[in-house]
C-alpha cells in the first residue's frame, strides 16, 4: 500500500524559548521572527512562549509578537499561566523549607545563591533576586533588581 505523503500533519502548538530564540540581547523581537510567529498563528498554531522569566518580564516580550496573548510557560517551567486572563494553570514552586535546605547546602560549598521572587508592590509588577552579601555577586547582579539579603539562609 502506497502512503500519501502530500499531506503533512498539522502542527497545533509551538513552544518557543524567549531568550536567544524569540529575542536577542536587546530584548526585541525581530521583524523576521514576528513574521514567522504570526504566520504560524494564522495557520491555527497555538504559540506558547517558554522562559525562565517571571510573568512580569515575559509579558512585554510576548506582547511584541503581534498575536493575542495566551498561555506561557514561566519560571523555568514552574508556572503555566494565561497572560491574557492571568489565570494560573500550574504553580509548582519548590516549597520554602526545601528551598532553604538547598540554599544552605549550596552556600556551604562556597557558591553564591540567587533566589528569585515575583511580586506586586503598590499594584506594580516587580521581580527581584536576593543573594547572600558575604560572597561576591556576579557583575550583572545590579540593584535594584538584585539585592543583598543577609537572612537568606534562615528565612525567605
Amino acid at each position: 500500500m502506497k502512503q500519501d505523503n502530500s499531506v503533512s500533519p498539522r502542527i497545533r502548538a509551538l513552544f518557543v524559548d524567549m531568550d536567544g530564540t524569540l529575542i536577542g540581547p536587546d530584548e526585541k523581537v525581530s521583524a523576521n521572527v514576528r513574521k514567522a510567529i504570526q504566520a504560524a498563528h494564522v495557520q491555527g498554531c497555538l504559540i506558547i512562549p517558554c522562559t525562565g522569566r517571571a510573568r512580569f518580564t515575559a509579558q512585554p516580550i510576548a506582547e511584541q509578537l503581534g498575536i493575542p496573548l495566551g498561555y506561557a510557560v514561566l519560571a523555568n517551567g514552574a508556572v503555566v499561566q494565561n497572560l491574557a486572563t492571568e489565570e494560573v494553570l500550574l504553580c509548582a514552586l519548590i516549597p520554602d523549607d526545601v528551598t532553604l535546605e538547598i540554599a544552605r547546602e549550596v552556600f556551604g560549598l562556597g557558591v553564591q545563591i540567587y533566589l528569585y521572587e515575583a511580586s506586586l508592590v503598590n499594584e506594580v509588577a516587580h521581580s527581584r533576586a536576593v543573594y547572600h552579601p558575604s560572597l561576591p555577586a556576579g557583575p550583572w547582579a545590579t540593584p535594584p533588581r538584585y539585592q543583598p539579603y543577609p537572612a537568606i539562609l534562615e528565612q525567605l
